[in-house]
C-alpha cells in the first residue's frame, strides 16, 4: 500500500537516501537485545525500547546522555559489546529489499544509507549482506559533525555527485521522525515507511509527503510513478 499526501510531489527520484534498520535491514531483536542487557548491567530498570523515537535525534550519541547522563560512556561501551557479539550473526534484510535495490539499481539512481547507527557497524552489516556495490556513500552515526535529524548527513551523502539540496527529487526513505525531520531540514521528499502511528499523527511538525508499507510497496510504487512518467 502507499499514499502520496502531497499532490506536488516529485514522483521521478534522481536519487534516493536510505534509513538503515527498519527500513532495508530487519536489526530490531539485536538493537533490543542489546539495549535491555546494557540495563542489566547498568542495574537501572529498563527505557521503553519502543519509546526511543521520542528522544532527542534518535542517534545513541544523542540519547544516550539523556537515559544515563554522567554514565553514558559506561553503557555505550556495554552496548556495542552486545552489538559486536551478535549483529551479523541475526542480521537480515527486510521483506523486498534487495529486489528494491536491484530495480533502483538499474534504474540508474543515487543511492546513499544515511543511518544513526554507529558507522564502522554500519558498513559491516552493508558489507554482511553484499550490499555495499549498491550504494554510493554508506553514513552511519559519527561520520559527520552531527546526526540525524541534523541535515548534514543528507548533504554528505550526495556529496561528489552534482545533486545539490534542496532537491524535491531526492527522496529520503525512513521509519522515525527523526528520519522526516532530516528530510525536511535538508529540502528533499520525505517518504515514510512502515510506521502507520507517525503517519497519523497529527501533532508531526515534520509530515511525510509519501507513505509506503514495505520495499515491496515502494517498488511497485516507483514502477508505477515511472510509467506513469514515460506515458505521459
Amino acid at each position: 500500500m502507499f499514499e502520496i499526501f502531497d499532490s506536488k510531489v516529485c514522483l521521478r527520484p534522481v536519487a534516493i537516501l536510505f534509513d538503515w534498520d527498519g527500513v532495508l535491514a530487519d536489526t530490531k531483536d539485536v538493537l533490543k537485545e542489546a539495549y535491555l542487557n546494557t540495563f542489566a548491567e547498568m542495574r537501572l530498570e529498563p527505557f521503553a525500547f519502543d519509546a526511543l523515537h521520542q528522544l532527542p535525534g534518535t542517534s545513541l550519541r544523542d540519547y544516550f546522555p539523556v537515559i544515563f547522563q554522567a554514565r553514558a560512556p559506561e553503557a555505550e561501551k556495554i552496548f556495542y559489546k552486545h552489538v559486536h557479539e551478535t549483529h551479523l550473526k541475526f542480521l537480515k534484510s527486510m521483506e523486498g529489499a534487495e529486489k528494491l535495490l536491484e530495480y533502483l539499481k538499474k534504474s540508474g539512481l543515487v543511492m546513499s544509507i544515511v543511518s544513526n547507527k554507529r558507522g564502522d557497524i554500519l558498513r559491516k552489516e552493508v558489507e554482511h549482506l553484499g550490499w555495499k556495490d549498491y550504494f554510493y556513500r554508506i553514513v552511519g552515526s559519527k561520520d559527520c559533525e552531527k546526526d540525524k535529524p541534523s541535515p548534514i548527513p543528507a548533504h554528505y551523502a550526495l556529496e561528489g555527485q552534482n545533486i545539490f539540496l534542496p532537491n524535491d527529487a531526492v527522496w529520503f526513505i525512513g521509519d522515525w521522525a527523526a528520519d522526516m525531520e532530516c528530510a525536511h531540514r535538508a529540502g528533499v521528499t520525505p517518504v515514510l515507511m512502515n510506521n502507520p502511528v507517525l503517519k497519523n499523527d497529527e501533532s508531526s511538525l515534520f509530515k511525510p509527503k509519501i507513505y509506503v508499507d514495505s520495499c515491496l510497496d515502494l517498488k511497485d510504487f516507483l514502477v508505477q510513478c515511472r510509467g506513469s512518467a514515460e506515458n505521459y
